[in-house]
């Protein structure tokens, strides 16, 4: 009767929120063009008057319309002021994670004619995964369901969570990333769970690159999982799971796609699209 009566919490928990997002998310109907894009219904007046949505938009814009990684002209005034121009071509100042991740959305929202409310839709599924994470971590760290239905309710809706997670910021998605990671450790603590923190920990730097130092303690954590200290007479040694080798080499994964975006994006792989100059 008990587990019946908590699977019932979360769905309707999942649907109170669910319903809330969904009726605030910023955003209106259509599909527009890149002439349509620069206009007041949609920019400086409409759902993407603010500069981190636009820039942000016009690289998922570009990449599912255009195919390419690079702002057409119409793109870049757009995207203006988040634009840089590098190797002849206008390329996105953002970190490009929060761009790929919404792609679904648009795809999905473009037809049903609302291409811009599925992108910014898409993060507010990450908003609800995070909501639920915080209900599953604080259930398990207190024995009380009630009070993590009750800490999910007060992220989600009582702090910034809310206005961040029906705009197209990248808020929700670096949350994910570190509250799944403290999830996995607090739940499984194995060989896979690690690997995966492992994989999320670098998975969080093209999100945002300032992620590299609020993910590095539990990815140091996980890292040490797999390594063993042996404390002799003259001498310490270290020993390396051999599957954490491999854990290691998957984490290596979203760095070499970071790398290679900013290769075929602004032509320098080891220069982080922040730091470009913008025009």
């Amino acid at each position: 009767m008990k587990k019946i009566a908590k699977i019932l919490l979360e769905v309707l928990l999942i649907l109170f929120a669910s319903v809330v997002l969904a009726v605030s998310l910023h955003g209106i109907k259509g599909n527009p063009n890149e002439t349509e894009l620069n206009s007041l219904k949609w920019k400086d007046e409409g759902p993407l008057e603010l500069s981190p949505d636009r820039g942000r938009f016009a690289l998922t814009y570009s990449i599912v319309e255009n195919k390419s990684l690079q702002f057409s002209l119409p793109i870049a005034k757009f995207a203006v002021p988040d634009v840089a121009y590098s190797n002849n071509n206008y390329v996105s100042l953002f970190a490009p994670a929060v761009s790929f991740a919404v792609i679904p959305g648009y795809i999905l929202g473009k037809a049903l004619g609302a291409s811009q409310l599925g992108s910014f839709a898409a993060i507010a599924v990450f908003a609800l995964l995070n909501m639920l994470l915080i209900k599953n971590i604080v259930s398990r760290l207190t024995g009380n369901n009630l009070a993590g239905t009750i800490s999910g309710l007060i992220f989600l809706f009582a702090t910034p969570a809310f206005p961040y997670a029906v705009t197209l910021y990248q808020h929700h998605l670096t949350t994910f990333c570190l509250l799944l990671s403290i999830y996995l450790v607090l739940k499984y603590n194995n060989l896979l769970s690690l690997s995966l923190v492992l994989f999320l920990s670098a998975l969080s730097i093209p999100v945002d690159n300032p992620n590299a130092i609020f993910m590095f303690p539990i990815g140091l954590y996980a890292v040490g999982k797999f390594i063993k200290v042996e404390d002799l007479e003259k001498k310490i040694i270290f020993k390396i799971n051999y599957l954490g080798s491999i854990a290691i080499f998957v984490a290596i994964i979203p760095i070499f796609g970071l790398l290679m975006f900013n290769k075929l994006s602004h032509n320098q792989q080891l220069k982080l699209s922040g730091t470009l100059t913008a025009v």
